[in-house]
């Protein structure tokens, strides 16, 4: 499994994509098979599209590859830490950025980065988590909480995190969506045992 964003999709007006398709295909062992998934797609409310690529050595599949099905999304609400009502007051820079456009009322998650953005739906889907994102808790008025970052990817709350927030939010950023994997894992075994 290869896992990327979309913009790979158009590199060299998509000719490298096309050239890498092609040079793992040429592996003639493996059935090579892509598509562009979002983690909004599977239950979790985070738009977040990346291309997946699977390859299935031919010798042990046991029937077509299917891609998953989508699921209906769970609420955005059932994803915020709502114990956590710290308050945290932003910088004069943000304040005057959101003066000349104030976030939508509704708003449950949005990216302080992009304060010039409207935030369409954004009482009921969350930016894509990146590793440099700024994700801020409108109704809450303050940044999310590592707890939020967990369940917007999918992760257990269980989860351990050995490491400091600046360097967790990197990584959680960089990872994939634990929800597209379960499904995609759960179709490669249907695909290599035929029970």
């Amino acid at each position: 499994m290869l896992e990327n964003v979309t913009g790979l999709l158009s590199i060299e007006s998509g000719k490298l994509f096309e050239s890498m398709i092609g040079e793992l295909r040429s592996i003639r062992e493996y059935s090579v098979f892509w598509k562009v998934m979002n983690t909004a797609e599977y239950g979790i409310p985070q738009s977040r599209k990346r291309v997946f690529i699977i390859g299935i050595q031919k010798k042990y599949q046991t029937r077509e590859w299917e891609w998953p099905s989508t699921i209906p999304c769970r609420p955005l609400t059932k994803f915020v830490d709502w114990k956590c009502r710290k308050k945290e007051i932003l910088s004069l820079s943000k304040k005057k950025k959101l003066e000349k456009n104030p976030l939508p009322v509704n708003s449950l998650f949005v990216d302080l980065r992009y304060q010039h953005m409207n935030f369409p739906n954004s009482d009921k889907i969350c930016p894509t988590i990146m590793a440099n994102n700024e994700l801020y808790n409108v109704k809450l008025q303050r940044h999310a909480t590592v707890h939020e970052y967990l369940r917007l990817q999918g992760f257990p709350e269980s989860f351990c995190i050995p490491v400091s927030r600046f360097q967790f939010k990197k990584q959680i950023g960089n990872s994939m969506s634990v929800n597209v994997l379960f499904y995609l894992f759960q179709h490669i075994v249907q695909t290599l045992y035929n029970e």
